[in-house]
């Protein structure tokens, strides 16, 4: 009797270990109170439900701001330069803001706090794809950890391209001859319904995401060997008088106003045959509760032109170097990036751009995300984190680039021209800069 009461107690202490969270840190963050500031995305939604399970397990308080994308960055810019350390955590793009971050000693480097043993417990760096580690190291040290990474691909209407006999563009020639045949007039009340293709055209990142698959599969390029803009040249040119010419004939009126919520929601309510983001968006257009077109949708990858221009994008989470907080800032995004977290968060919220290899082999993400795992795999395999320069003027250089694009977009002025002038404003920005002698 003795014998089983000792293995009853044996069990029972298994069990509340067990079902502990595993970055629980007892009572060394109890009273301590983090801040966060975040992208509006599904990993986001997720974590905002999912924080009280933190909070319980270290005592720690946690505020998770969401901020619009195109107000993030100068938000965040706004804090590090007044050096304030009202935010502990940053959620943000590694390559078109946080490096440069890192370059103006803004964030704190993880590496430290991953080598202690009393505040790594429940850290498995190797879950994560190499690549997105190994990108976010600036002279040998370790700044973020990667929570979703996105790829770009064509999603389009399998029931409209069946129905008026169209295949699966594997070609930009292809891929233009389906947006203008899809481009249609579907109640014959002399208005075009149906647009081909939607395509963001905001200017600023949004438009920079999109346009940038174009620009890199012509074989545009930003800089020469001596870091002088060529976005003019004839590659340059090619890539974005497709796009401009996307946008403008098959796309839908206001397209300059579309950012990636935009986009995504002309799509998933059947107003275009086709549109090009990222892979998150597959997400919800699978969703019957969001999307009138769910099981309607075919993935393929961006075509070839000269290269691949599919990008791969790395959003992480990182420490500021002003926090007052800063291992308690490590134990939250230690667990908010964990396999654990993503795993769970997977039932919240459509998150296909998990940065977790083991749960992309759980049973929960291909049953959901089966439909287009072959087509994200390919896209994030063929993929490249330079569809963007990795510099930390990238954000006023995309952001440039994109106000002379959109000019074109208007017919103000022929691609050629705006991107004259916009090689000569970034070639600007890099002189200003100190790049030049």
């Amino acid at each position: 009797m003795k014998k089983y009461f000792i293995l009853t107690i044996i069990l029972m202490l298994i069990f509340a270990v067990s079902s502990t969270n595993l970055f629980a840190a007892g009572n060394k963050y109890d009273g301590v109170e983090i801040n966060c500031i975040m992208e509006p995305h599904p990993t986001t939604t997720a974590l905002i439900q999912l924080v009280p399970e933190f909070e319980e397990a270290t005592g720690m308080k946690v505020n998770l701001e969401e901020v619009p994308y195109e107000h993030l960055p100068n938000k965040i810019l706004l804090n590090f330069t007044s050096k304030s350390s009202d935010y502990d955590v940053m959620h943000d793009d590694w390559l078109f803001h946080a490096y440069g971050y890192v370059k103006a000693g803004y964030l704190e480097p993880l590496d430290n706090y991953i080598e202690d043993s009393s505040l790594n417990q429940g850290l498995d760096i190797a879950d994560f794809p190499a690549t997105l580690i190994n990108n976010m190291k600036v002279d040998g040290k370790l700044y973020g950890l990667p929570l979703y990474s996105d790829s770009t691909f064509v999603m389009y209407r399998k029931d409209l391209f069946e129905k008026y006999g169209i295949g699966v563009p594997t070609t930009m020639s292809e891929l233009e001859e389906a947006a203008k045949a899809l481009t249609m007039d579907t109640d014959n009340d002399g208005k075009i319904d149906m647009q081909g293709i939607t395509l963001r055209a905001k200017r600023g990142i949004h438009m920079t995401w999109t346009w940038s698959n174009f620009f890199i599969a012509f074989g545009g390029e930003y800089f020469d060997e001596d870091l002088k803009p060529i976005i003019n040249n004839e590659n340059g040119v090619k890539g974005t008088e497709y796009y401009v010419n996307l946008v403008q004939k098959y796309g839908p009126e206001g397209a300059t106003n579309y950012g990636w919520e935009e986009n995504r929601i002309a799509f998933e309510q059947g107003r275009a045959a086709m549109t090009i983001d990222a892979s998150v968006n597959a997400g919800f257009a699978e969703d019957p509760e969001k999307s009138t077109i769910a099981g309607k949708v075919g993935y393929t990858m961006i075509p070839k032109e000269k290269v691949y221009g599919i990008n791969l994008s790395l959003h992480s989470l990182y420490i500021s170097k002003f926090s007052e907080n800063k291992e308690a800032a490590f134990e939250f995004i230690k667990w908010a990036t964990s396999k654990e977290t993503q795993l769970k968060a997977l039932t919240i919220a459509p998150i296909p751009t998990s940065t977790s290899i083991s749960t992309w082999k759980s049973p929960d993400y291909v049953q959901k995300y089966s439909v287009f795992m072959d087509a994200h795999f390919d896209s994030v395999e063929n993929g490249n984190l330079k569809y963007v320069p990795k510099l930390a003027e990238t954000m006023e250089i995309t952001d440039t680039i994109s106000t002379y694009i959109s000019e074109a977009i208007a017919g103000n002025k022929t691609v050629q021209q705006a991107l004259d002038e916009a090689n000569e404003a970034v070639y600007k920005i890099m002189e200003d800069a100190g790049y030049y002698d």
